[in-house]
């Protein structure tokens, strides 16, 4: 600590004995001032002030020491020798870039509050739990809850809040998926192709006229001439989804049957061959429908996270300290 922050600290004391009825405003607006070595500066005016006689005044200080270890330092978490406090949470979770997970689990705890489980759904969601933990014998359990700091009678809600959150999406989505299924078929929808890609339209030319004469096969010209990293594929690429090619490309295979071959195209810095392998419409299956889900469930949380409103200073806690009045004739500092 400097200088400035003791003088800092030197200087909220003689405000706290000059104002003793408004200590608790004093504390809140001061937080910054507010750790373990104001406690010691405390503890020393303290005692200096009871070596003067000036008892009352030290008893009110000694309450103000007791009220800030209380409502401002009391630890929450200890790590190693570190004991986190309440008021530092959301300064590290915002530091760590943990905070918009921390308040999407929020979101999400009050969203599938009221889902309900029947005692079946609870009994497979705790064996499938510890299934995935590979728990088989009671001792394994109760070492799991301990390192995870979870006491065995909140387990059940641990284990059943991915099948809350399932059920969540179904019953908010279920009913529209048939219709966002088709607003997303044509992003849905997988293909693979090939691609020959050049700098230099002429020998573009050249290729794609080999290519038509079945001259080599289109794998062996593309290992030998393409420029991009499919060369090594032989020019084949995917399967993948159909948004992801270049839009340009995209339309192309769109329009195209297996095997349709494509002149040399300009894309972007590149003149391009291209020829449609395989198109895989998507279909609505269980596991397209989770997907789906999953993916409004995605968009939702987003959009909830955007819209939340933090007051940031309730971290700050307003506290009302029941601290004894304080005469004004006991109010000066004990000089060195």
């Amino acid at each position: 600590m400097d200088k400035q922050d003791i003088k800092n600290q030197q200087n909220l004391i003689s405000i706290l004995l000059t104002y003793p009825t408004q200590a608790s405003k004093v504390l809140n607006n001061n937080q910054d001032l507010i750790d373990r070595d104001l406690i010691e500066l405390i503890e020393q005016v303290t005692a200096k002030m009871m070596s003067h006689g000036n008892h009352q005044a030290a008893n009110f200080l000694r309450d103000v020491a007791s009220q800030i270890e209380r409502h401002f330092l009391s630890g929450v978490l200890k790590v190693g020798e570190q004991t986190i406090t309440a008021s530092e949470i959301i300064p590290r979770l915002t530091k760590y870039k943990m905070l918009p997970q921390f308040l999407s689990e929020i979101i999400i705890d009050q969203a599938i509050a009221s889902v309900s489980c029947t005692p079946e759904e609870k009994t497979f969601a705790l064996e499938q739990f510890k299934k995935q933990q590979q728990i088989t014998e009671e001792s394994e359990l109760q070492a799991w809850c301990q390192r995870n700091n979870i006491i065995p009678s909140e387990l059940e809600t641990f284990a059943l809040r991915p099948l809350k959150i399932q059920k969540f999406q179904q019953e908010k989505w279920g009913h529209r998926l048939e219709s966002y299924f088709l607003e997303r078929k044509d992003q849905l929808d997988q293909v693979s192709y090939s691609m020959i890609r050049f700098r230099d339209a002429g020998a573009a030319r050249e290729i794609y006229h080999r290519l038509t004469e079945g001259e080599q096969s289109f794998a062996e010209l593309a290992r030998e001439y393409s420029q991009g990293a499919e060369a090594k594929n032989g020019g084949l690429i995917g399967p993948m989804p159909m948004d992801m090619p270049h839009p340009t490309i995209a339309r192309m295979l769109k329009l195209s049957k297996p095997g349709q071959l494509w002149p040399p195209t300009q894309v972007g810095e590149w003149i391009v061959i291209i020829r449609l392998e395989k198109l895989i419409p998507a279909q609505l299956d269980e596991r397209m429908r989770w997907r789906l889900l999953h993916e409004l469930f995605n968009n939702w949380l987003s959009k909830q996270l955007n819209q939340i409103k933090i007051d940031l200073s309730l971290q700050k806690q307003e506290v009302e300290p029941s601290l004894p009045s304080l005469p004004t004739s006991q109010i000066l500092l004990p000089t060195n």
